[in-house]
């Protein structure tokens, strides 16, 4: 089933810097990302209850590669 949210790009969901680097097939190491969120490029959210990095973020960041690589 397709989250609807995913596509509009308006989901709150997270995920760990681990599985960001899992769901670029690897082409971006976590270290990069880590260092995208140090940088202000990539969003992270740490409030006591929820942490990691928005799914939409990581879809963006996996368009701007494919889109480097075209």
């Amino acid at each position: 089933m397709v989250n609807l949210n995913l596509i509009d790009g308006q989901s709150n969901e997270l995920i760990s810097v681990q599985g960001a680097s899992q769901m670029t097939g690897g082409m971006v190491s976590e270290r990069r990302i880590w260092q995208l969120v140090k940088d202000g490029r990539l969003s992270y959210v740490n409030d006591g209850e929820n942490t990691g990095i928005p799914i939409v973020e990581v879809m963006r960041l996996i368009g701007a590669d494919e889109l480097r690589a075209a």
